[in-house]
C-alpha cells in the first residue's frame, strides 16, 4: 500500500524522497521498526525522520512545553512535554475515547431512539434503521459538547427535542429521532469515565499526569493545554474539557492556585484556526519545512533496530 501511495498518488520515486513520520509517544517500538523497515529496506527511502505527534501539535500554537491530551479512536493518552521533548515517565492514559463513544452512541439510540416510516401514524423501535454506517453518523456530526444548565438538570427525557434524519432501511425510508439530550451530554462519559467497566476518564488521567509531574513545571504545563485527535473535533469538547479540569482542581485547596492558571494552547483570541485531528501532521509539515526537531534515521545507518524511543530519552 505505501508503495502504491507514492506511485498513484504522491507520483514520486520513493528513492528520491525523504520521508516524516508523525507517531504516537505510546507507539510500540516494533511497529516503529516495521515501518522504518518497509521504508528504509522495501522502499528504499534514504531517510526518514520521526517525530513524536504531541510536539508537532504544540508546535501549530507556537508553543515548545505543554499538555497534550490525545482523543483517538482506541482510548486517550496525556503527554506532557517540556522544551519540545516528551517525558515519557509522566505520561498517562485513558480506555475512553472513540470506539468507547461509538458503542455508548448505539446503546442509548436502542433505548431511546425513535423511528417511524414515512406514511406510518406511530413510532417503532429503531431496529434496522440503526446501522454502523447510522451510528458513526451521529458521532461524528451530530455530537457536541455543551455546558449544562440549572434547567437541563430538571428537563425530563421526554422534553427535550429531537433531530430527525431521512434514513433508507431493508423495508423502506422513514425518519430516525436522536434526542438533543444524547447530542450535548454525550461527551461527559469521556470525561467522567464509565464506571460499570471500571474505566477512568480524561479528567482523571489529565489529573494522574498533573500529580506525576514535577511541581515546578505544573503551572507551565496546565497554562498551555492542547487537545488534539479525532474525539476533539467535536464542537466545544476542549473547552467542556478546560471548564472540567478547572471545576477539578477547585475541589481541593492546595489546587486553588494552579487552578487560575489552566487554559489552551492557543491564544483565545486567535480562535480555531486548525481542526484538532490535523494539529500533529500540520506541527510536523511545520518542523520539516524548518529542520526543528525529529530524530534522523538514515538508510546506509539503519540496522533494522535503531529507532526512537520516546518513552526511553531516546
Amino acid at each position: 500500500q505505501l508503495r502504491q501511495v507514492f506511485s498513484e498518488h504522491l507520483l514520486a520515486d520513493a528513492r528520491a524522497r525523504k520521508v516524516a513520520v508523525c507517531e504516537g509517544a505510546l507507539l510500540p517500538v516494533r511497529i516503529k521498526r516495521a515501518v522504518a523497515r518497509v521504508l528504509l529496506g522495501n522502499l528504499r527511502v534514504p531517510l526518514v525522520t520521526f517525530y513524536p505527534s504531541a510536539v508537532t501539535a504544540l508546535m501549530t500554537s507556537g508553543k515548545a512545553c505543554g499538555l497534550v491530551v490525545d482523543c483517538g479512536h482506541r482510548g486517550a493518552a496525556v503527554v506532557p512535554v517540556f522544551d519540545g521533548r516528551v517525558m515519557g515517565a509522566y505520561v498517562t492514559s485513558s480506555p475512553m475515547g472513540g470506539a468507547v463513544l461509538i458503542e455508548y452512541v448505539h446503546s442509548m439510540m436502542q433505548q431511546h431512539g425513535r423511528f417511524r416510516r414515512f406514511g406510518a401514524e406511530s413510532d417503532e423501535s429503531v431496529g434496522s434503521a440503526l446501522t454502523p454506517q447510522i451510528v458513526e453518523f451521529i458521532t461524528r456530526k451530530l455530537l457536541f459538547a455543551a455546558p449544562q444548565t440549572s434547567e437541563d438538570v430538571v428537563r425530563a427525557e421526554d422534553e427535550w427535542p429531537w433531530v430527525r434524519l431521512a434514513v433508507d432501511t431493508k423495508d423502506g425510508r422513514g425518519e430516525l429521532c436522536v434526542p438533543q439530550w444524547l447530542r450535548s451530554r454525550t461527551y461527559e462519559l469521556l470525561l467522567e469515565g464509565d464506571w460499570r467497566r471500571d474505566y477512568k476518564g480524561i479528567i482523571s488521567a489529565l489529573m494522574e499526569c498533573i500529580l506525576r509531574v514535577p511541581v515546578d513545571l505544573r503551572r507551565v504545563l496546565v497554562a498551555r493545554v492542547a487537545v488534539v485527535g479525532g474525539v476533539a473535533d467535536m464542537p466545544g469538547f476542549s473547552k467542556q474539557l478546560i471548564y472540567e479540569l478547572n471545576m477539578q482542581l477547585q475541589r481541593e485547596e492546595r489546587w486553588l492556585a494552579l487552578a487560575k492558571c489552566v487554559s489552551l494552547a492557543e491564544e483565545p483570541t486567535a480562535g480555531a484556526v486548525f481542526r484538532p485531528s490535523d494539529r500533529p501532521w500540520i506541527g510536523a509539515s511545520i518542523a520539516v519545512a524548518a529542520k526543528i526537531g525529529g530524530v534522523d534515521v538514515r538508510r546506509d545507518d539503519f540496522d533494522g533496530y535503531n529507532v526512537p524511543d520516546w518513552t526511553s530519552g531516546y
